[in-house]
């Protein structure tokens, strides 16, 4: 157990009715029980750009008292620790926390009280967080970790004022503070709430104008709360007040990009590496940002000199392999992700995207020869569905279900996923019916699952069962009203498939409301318009949606828009284009068939 200044103190107890047994003995006993070993606590940190509030490790529900130093205590106390203690070992950290509360008050020992509060915290159980935040602080008024837990809970509960006292008080201290809690505190306010953190912020700012911490924290609020031109103003005064604030920086080149100043953002992140050259963490974001504007060359120079300056990364070797095959460099892709396998580390991913890499190749034997190897964790199952896949591809179907009959076998936790492969599998087969079969036998055991329910609809509906895709589909929306997948699935078949129009368009106005920019969407709904014989509103919806991608089945929709407004050869360019990208589709060629369209 630690005190908040990364000691390790004795519990110590105030004299009552004494007991031979010291506590020495108590930490002897827990010892031999548990074999656990003292972490001390960490020193607060800065801030990232992305904060996130430090977390209780699982260690705090384990720790020992120091063996060295011991006084008398009482029977009781003794048997309350010994029982919390035990608790503990057999996962009960209810029990653990509320001995540990109960001794907390009774022997207002600051040991006692901080292993209460960590457990406390561990648990997540905010008000007795800040109970024995607030005890502690009876008790040690300077307390740093008890002071700033005790803001933590405070600001969770809105309790702004009282919180700011003690951030004063720690900055009074010259206490390197974590003010991470701070800003995902926040998160979850109001705007309004939002305001008032950042009125006492600035009450703080005039009394300590020169805590770069402080300005930095002001930044990150404001960027909450949209206003991002003042967000960029505090950001650059608190990099002027400490040049060397990495995280400012970096937050920075976040904030130019959102205004749209990417090579600003390139620039301060370069210069900022020419500065601190040796910064790990600096060349990776900028390495990432060059990614993110596709500089990929460039980005793929930083992760070389990464990968040569910690050889023993080897998530680092993992980024240059992908953004070397990004460049299509596929040798030294595949060199890299080689060595990684010799190396026996991340061997799962490597032999992965070796996979991808081989299926590109059109060398589907030696893609299952990697998938093969890829081990029981949490790729596997990914893998056996690619196996199958590229089976069923090469005529192999019988193999590709059994290969996945035997992953759920092997892999239970991604049975829904197998389930749902295998059923598109055998449907695109043309076994219809037998998905159908699965995917009942599939709900049998797992009822209401929503993606086997939409497969099933899906199934269905290539069966001409309209009836069962709408009863699923209404299942699905029956428990989650805001699925647009489903609303827009049955919408746009209500409209394809019935003269229900107006409760088609219903559904799907409820869809494009929740996903506005999504082109499946916004297809069905200019498909809808379509069957209303409303040509123009059609054609806006359509070729909107071909704008935003150009998918077989929307050109499909749109053609034929134009070919009922009169304009034929519009549509045939249209079909033209899209057959040209996918030669083997049989939407587009069955529309024609259909409205009897010829090249003219």
């Amino acid at each position: 157990m630690t005190d908040a200044n990364g000691h390790s103190p004795s519990i110590k107890y105030k004299n009552r009715q004494q007991h031979p047994l010291r506590l020495c003995s108590l930490a002897l006993a827990t010892s031999l029980i548990f074999g656990c070993s003292q972490t001390p606590h960490k020193p607060l940190s800065t801030p990232t750009p992305e904060p996130t509030e430090s977390a209780v490790q699982q260690s705090d529900l384990h720790e020992q008292p120091d063996e060295d130093h011991y006084r008398p205590f009482e029977k009781s106390t003794l048997f309350d620790l010994l029982s919390a203690e035990m608790a503990a070992k057999n996962s009960r950290p209810d029990i653990t926390l509320g001995h540990y509360l109960k001794q907390a008050h009774y022997t207002k020992d600051p040991a006692v009280v901080a292993r209460a509060m960590r457990i406390a915290r561990y648990m997540k159980a905010h008000q007795a967080t800040l109970d024995a935040a607030r005890l502690w602080l009876s008790i040690e008024p300077d307390s740093e970790e008890a002071l700033q837990a005790a803001t933590i809970e405070l600001i969770r509960i809105g309790r702004f004022e009282e919180a700011m006292e003690h951030i004063d008080t720690l900055l009074s201290q010259s206490a390197t503070i974590n003010f991470d809690f701070l800003v995902n505190g926040s998160r979850s306010l109001t705007e309004a709430r939002r305001q008032e953190v950042l009125n006492h912020l600035v009450d703080l700012l005039k009394k300590y104008p020169n805590h770069p911490q402080l300005w930095f924290t002001r930044a990150l609020l404001e960027e909450q709360s949209g206003d991002t031109e003042a967000a960029l103003k505090n950001i650059d005064h608190t990099i002027f007040i400490k040049k060397d604030y990495l995280s400012a920086i970096i937050f920075k080149s976040k904030l130019l990009i959102s205004l749209n100043k990417e090579q600003e953002a390139l620039q301060l992140l370069e210069e900022a590496l020419d500065d601190f050259p040796d910064s790990k963490r600096m060349r990776v974001i900028y390495a990432r940002t060059l990614i993110e504007q596709d500089q990929l060359k460039e980005a793929q120079k930083q992760f070389e000199v990464l990968v040569n300056d910690h050889p023993e990364d080897n998530d680092l070797l993992l980024s240059l392999a992908l953004i070397a095959w990004e460049n299509g460099l596929d040798d030294q892709a595949t060199t890299y992700l080689e060595t990684l396998i010799a190396k026996g580390e991340n061997a799962d991913e490597a032999h992965t995207y070796l996979g991808q890499m081989a299926t590109k190749r059109k060398e589907p034997a030696l893609a299952i020869q990697h998938y093969r190897q890829v081990s029981k964790g949490s790729m596997f199952s990914n893998a056996q569905i690619q196996i199958a896949r590229i089976q069923a591809n090469t005529g192999e179907l019988d193999a590709a279900v059994s290969t996945l009959q035997n992953a759920r076998a092997q892999d239970p936790h991604h049975a829904i996923e197998l389930f749902v492969t295998q059923s598109d599998i055998i449907s695109n087969a043309g076994q219809h019916q037998q998905a159908y079969e699965l995917l009942s036998s599939a709900l049998s055991k797992h009822p209401n699952q929503k993606n086997l329910l939409y497969s099933r609809a899906m199934v269905a509906e290539k069966l001409g069962r309209i009836d069962q895709l709408e009863e699923d589909l209404r299942a699905i929306i029956n428990t989650n009203p805001n699925s647009a997948l489903a609303l827009n699935a049955l919408g746009y078949t209500l409209a394809d498939k019935t003269d229900r129009l107006d409760e088609a368009h219903s559904l799907i106005q409820r869809a494009i409301a929740l996903e506005p920019n999504d082109p499946a969407i916004i297809d069905s709904l200019g498909w809808l318009y379509f069957k209303k014989h409303n040509y123009k509103m059609a054609l806006h919806y359509l070729q909107k949606a071909y704008d935003l991608f150009q998918d077989p089945e929307i050109a499909s929709h749109l053609g034929e828009a134009y070919w009922a407004s009169g304009k034929q050869e519009k549509a045939l360019q249209i079909w033209r284009a899209a057959l040209e990208r996918t030669p083997e589709n049989k939407i587009i060629t069955q529309t024609m068939q259909r409205l009897g369209a010829t090249e003219q």
